[in-house]
């Protein structure tokens, strides 16, 4: 049974320690594939060299919403030379929770990425909190027919999803959805079409409840932390929250995989 990743941090700091050993299992294992999204300058260097170094890493380029206050003047010709490797666009997107990033320099990012990556076709990655209403009004004005975007770990309303649904948007699921206190949030998936739902670990972050921590991190500090190593117990959690067979949701997530990266994905 083959996994797939749809989004996570492969290149955070806080995995360094576990990296070496999680790469030799990524390579060898069942994890076919995952998207590693940069969310800085600091580290779009670093995504594109794993893409690099194997196709089952799945370079993504992007300024993320709570860096934008701390780019550098020239990061738009950065992120179009680092983006026009990689062919993917992400972790991009608007947060109005985050209290020291100006939303009118969110804004600009998130708008100067999207529209270079519709303009290639390139699949997008979106991050979103409290700012729907902007959000769907750029997407709008801004996305294609043909637009490949992925709200990654949704946590909007059911009246949101329709509408981003309405437009074309994938969905992706996270083990911490499976977080008691998130079951209203994790029900949602259940209105998502089938052939639009995607699974992420979001590693080394969102973290999921102990029952799904299959292979527990602590980070150089000694924080517990995510590892893509859960990715097959966030596939279980997901198939009983559907109650899907495992084998016909991974077969789904599979081809829902290869559909939306269709332009960037190797042969094989």
């Amino acid at each position: 049974m083959n996994y797939y990743d749809a989004h996570n941090h492969f290149q955070d700091y806080r995995l360094d320690s576990a990296r070496p050993d999680l790469f030799e299992s990524i390579i060898n294992g069942s994890i076919a594939a995952m998207t590693v999204n940069g969310t800085c300058e600091a580290d779009w260097e670093s995504v594109l060299n794993l893409g690099q170094t194997s196709s089952r890493f799945i370079p993504s380029i992007g300024l993320h919403p709570w860096f934008t206050h701390r780019a550098s003047p020239d990061w738009k010709s950065k992120f179009t030379d680092f983006a026009q490797q990689s062919r993917c666009v992400g972790e991009i997107g608007l947060d109005q929770w985050i209290q020291d990033s100006p939303f009118d320099l969110q804004k600009e990012a998130f708008e100067f990425q999207l529209r270079f990556a519709v303009a290639r076709n390139y699949p997008i990655t979106i991050h979103c909190l409290k700012a729907w209403g902007s959000l769907l009004k750029i997407l709008r004005q801004e996305i294609s027919s043909d637009t490949k975007f992925l709200l990654h770990s949704f946590a909007g309303s059911r009246e949101i999803l329709a509408e981003l649904s309405d437009l074309g948007a994938y969905f992706s699921i996270s083990g911490y959805f499976a977080h008691e206190r998130k079951r209203a949030a994790a029900d949602l998936f259940k209105f998502v079409p089938i052939d639009k739902l995607l699974i992420e670990t979001d590693a080394p972050d969102m973290l999921p409840p102990p029952s799904l921590q299959l292979h527990p991190l602590t980070s150089q500090n000694g924080d517990l932390i995510n590892s893509p190593a859960n990715l097959p117990m966030i596939y279980q959690f997901t198939a009983e929250l559907l109650r899907m067979p495992l084998k016909e949701l991974a077969a789904q997530f599979e081809l829902n995989f290869k559909n939306f990266y269709s332009t960037v994905l190797k042969p094989g």
